[in-house]
């Protein structure tokens, strides 16, 4: 459930509130996250916008087998998450959904309260370059570079640390499969770099 204010009364802040409750099943654990986001945001001309939120969830893990790692062990039952994040974001993008030129930039920082502690940085950036078309316009053939980079504290739970492995992040590798590996499981990584370059033709 989430509710959207583009300009709360009548300023030029965006508020965004969301409801959530999801079950995700893992290889080697069942995850249940309750909670809720709120965040303020404020644009700043027609391209960068900058917000920060408050996110707070109760996160169950279960399902998983013994013997298991002690970071899995040590997140099992009900523990809670509490995050203040701040962002920043330059978008240059020609269309938000296919685009075919600009480029995309995010850096944000997350300070955790709650059961753990913890502070996460992400770094993110995507540009889009459009090498050729056929003679009407269309059939756009589009070059995308991007990078990300990741480091968080070492007492970050295992279900708030990085991987990497699928379409989206590193081709090639199931979804989750790169990683440290403990015990045959992947207990998530405290600093994730990743870079790539994509070609592809458009049908229309």
């Amino acid at each position: 459930i989430s509710f959207r204010d583009p300009y709360l009364f009548e300023l030029p802040v965006g508020l965004n509130v969301n409801g959530y409750q999801w079950n995700r099943y893992y290889y080697d654990w069942r995850e249940q996250r309750s909670g809720g986001r709120f965040g303020l945001g404020k644009q700043f001309g027609i391209q960068s916008y900058a917000d920060v939120a408050f996110r707070v969830e109760d996160v169950s893990i279960s399902g998983f087998k013994y013997p298991a790692p002690a970071a899995l062990l040590d997140v099992a039952g009900h523990t809670t998450l509490s995050t203040f994040r701040a962002s920043y974001r330059i978008d240059t993008r020609d269309n938000p959904f296919l685009p075919s030129a600009g480029a995309y930039y995010e850096t944000a920082i997350e300070q955790a309260v709650g059961t753990y502690i913890f502070t996460k940085g992400t770094v993110e950036g995507r540009k889009y370059f459009t090498t050729g078309s056929r003679p009407d316009g269309s059939g756009k053939r589009v070059l995308t570079v991007r990078g990300f980079f990741g480091a968080t504290s070492r007492d970050t739970p295992i279900y708030e640390r990085f991987y990497a492995g699928n379409l989206n992040s590193l081709r090639g590798f199931q979804f989750r499969g790169v990683g440290p590996f403990v015990m045959t499981v992947n207990t998530g990584g405290v600093m994730e770099a990743l870079t790539s370059v994509r070609s592809e033709e458009r049908r229309v």
